[in-house]
C-alpha cells in the first residue's frame, strides 16, 4: 500500500511538473500579467467611466479613476460639461473639516486604520487637484490672456450651465483655494477665479465683446472675492462698478465675516471698527470715490452749461451790433 501511494504521489508530481511552463520572452503572452490582455488606450465613453466609478470599492480605485477622468474619450452623445460637473461635485468639501464626509453608520477601523471620512476626503482632494491641473490651469495659449483657459465653455450668454456651477462650487468657503499658505493647486485655482472676476467687473472680454452673463452675476463674484480676501480688486476696476454693486458690498460689510449669514452691525461706522473689516474699508473707499466722481461730473456739467450760456450771450451781442 505504501509503495502504491508513493507511485501515485510521483505521478501527481509528474503531472504538476508538466503544467509548469518555462517563462521566457518567446512565450511571454502566456504568462505576463500585462501582455495577456488587449487594452484600449483609455476608457471610452463617459457612461463607462461612471459605471467603473460605481463599481470601484476602494478609495484608491476611485482616486485612480479621477486621475484619468479627463483622458476619457467622450462618445459623440456625451456632454463634456457633465464631466466637469462630476469633478466639481466630487471635490465639494475637500478643504473643510472631515466631519462633512462622515456618515451615520461609519465605524472606524472597519476596513482600515484610516477613518472612513478621511478616506472620502482624500478622494475629494484628488478630484480637486485634477480639476486644478486639467481644467483651471492655463494652457500655453492663455498664459498672458485676460481670458481663462477653456474659455469656450464660458463665452456664450446662451449657455451658462458651467458658469453657474463654478459659482455654486466656490460660494462655499471650504471649496475656495487656500490664501494663507497657498500651494501649487491653490495658486492655479486663484488665478482662474480672478480671471473670471475681472471679466465680470470689466464687462467685456477684449475687442469690445460685451459679456452680459458675467455682469449680471457680478454680485456673486464679489461675494467670492470677499471670501478670498481680495476685495481690493474692486478698487482697480471701480469705474466699472454701479451703485447696486456698492450696495452688495455694504451688505457684506455689515455681515462682518463670511461665516455670518445675517448682519452683525447696524452701520458701516460699526463695521469699520469690527473684527473683520475688509469689506467695510473697501466700501468706505469706494463710496468716497463714487462721491468724488459724481461731484466732478456735476462740476463738468455746470461748466458746459456756463460755456453754452456764454456762447449764447456772445451770439446775441453780435446780432445787436
Amino acid at each position: 500500500m505504501e509503495k502504491e501511494r508513493e507511485e501515485m504521489a510521483g505521478s501527481v508530481r509528474g503531472q504538476d511538473e508538466e503544467v509548469v511552463i518555462e517563462k521566457t520572452d518567446k512565450n511571454a503572452a502566456e504568462w505576463h500579467p500585462v501582455l495577456m490582455y488587449d487594452f484600449f488606450p483609455t476608457i471610452c465613453g463617459w457612461d463607462n467611466f461612471l459605471r467603473k466609478w460605481r463599481e470601484a470599492e476602494s478609495a484608491k480605485e476611485k482616486e485612480s479613476l479621477l486621475h484619468n477622468g479627463f483622458d476619457v474619450n467622450l462618445a459623440p452623445k456625451d456632454d463634456a460639461v457633465k464631466r466637469i460637473f462630476f469633478y466639481l461635485e466630487a471635490a465639494y468639501g475637500y478643504g473643510g473639516l472631515s466631519i462633512f464626509f462622515r456618515l451615520p453608520d461609519d465605524r472606524s477601523g472597519r476596513y482600515s486604520d484610516i477613518p472612513p471620512q478621511e478616506m472620502r476626503q482624500n478622494v475629494a482632494l484628488k478630484a480637486w487637484k485634477v480639476l486644478c491641473q486639467k481644467f483651471f490651469a492655463d494652457s500655453k495659449d492663455y498664459k498672458n490672456s485676460c481670458l481663462p483657459a477653456r474659455w469656450h465653455y464660458f463665452s456664450s450668454p446662451d449657455d451658462c450651465r458651467l458658469l453657474d456651477k463654478i459659482l455654486w462650487f466656490f460660494r462655499e468657503k471650504d471649496n475656495l483655494p487656500c490664501q494663507s499658505e497657498p500651494g501649487h493647486h491653490d495658486i492655479i485655482a486663484t488665478d482662474f477665479i480672478v480671471k473670471l472676476v475681472k471679466l465680470s467687473l470689466r464687462g467685456h472680454g477684449g475687442k469690445g465683446n460685451y459679456l452680459p452673463h458675467f455682469v449680471s452675476r457680478r454680485h456673486r463674484f464679489i461675494d467670492i472675492l470677499w471670501k478670498l480676501r481680495k476685495l481690493d480688486l474692486l478698487i482697480e476696476y471701480w469705474e466699472h462698478l454701479t451703485e447696486s454693486d456698492l450696495n452688495v458690498l455694504c451688505d457684506l460689510a455689515l455681515r462682518g465675516h463670511p461665516i455670518n449669514k445675517e448682519a452683525q452691525y447696524k452701520s458701516i461706522d460699526e463695521a469699520i471698527i469690527g473684527y473683520d473689516r475688509q469689506a467695510a474699508l473697501v466700501y468706505v473707499r469706494l463710496e468716497r470715490m463714487f462721491k468724488a466722481k459724481k461731484k466732478k461730473e456735476e462740476i463738468e456739467k455746470l461748466e458746459r452749461q456756463a460755456e453754452k450760456a456764454q456762447e449764447k450771450l456772445e451770439r446775441a451781442k453780435k446780432l445787436e451790433s
